[in-house]
């Protein structure tokens, strides 16, 4: 699983398993291990042992925070996706979705 979430302070809303599966982007290596996970994500549903259920759970990007912030990422990695991976996974793209989500607060 990925989750991304983003904003000035991180709040986990002590919700399980944010802390496991969260970059808070907080950090320049926060942004590089993000970067290797999506990379991951995408080795893996490239195995041809990888069903298509299983392709799509895996292409699927969170982004939590619904402010500037996670609008902009949101855009920017449904672009990278489509304009940078899509050269080196061309058939994996139609299985990727990314979602914004915002709290109701």
């Amino acid at each position: 699983k990925l989750v991304v979430a983003v904003g000035e302070e991180p709040n986990t809303f002590n919700t399980p398993g944010v802390k496991e599966h969260c970059f808070f982007m907080k950090e320049i290596s926060d942004c590089v291990g993000l970067r290797q996970r999506i990379s991951q994500c995408f080795e893996l549903a490239a195995l041809p042992s990888t069903s298509a259920a299983d392709r799509k759970k895996a292409l699927h990007f969170v982004v939590v925070g619904g402010g500037p912030t996670g609008v902009e990422f949101s855009g920017t990695l449904a672009d990278f996706i489509r304009q940078d991976l899509s050269k080196k996974y061309p058939a994996l793209v139609q299985y990727s979705t990314v979602s914004l989500v915002q709290s109701s607060n």
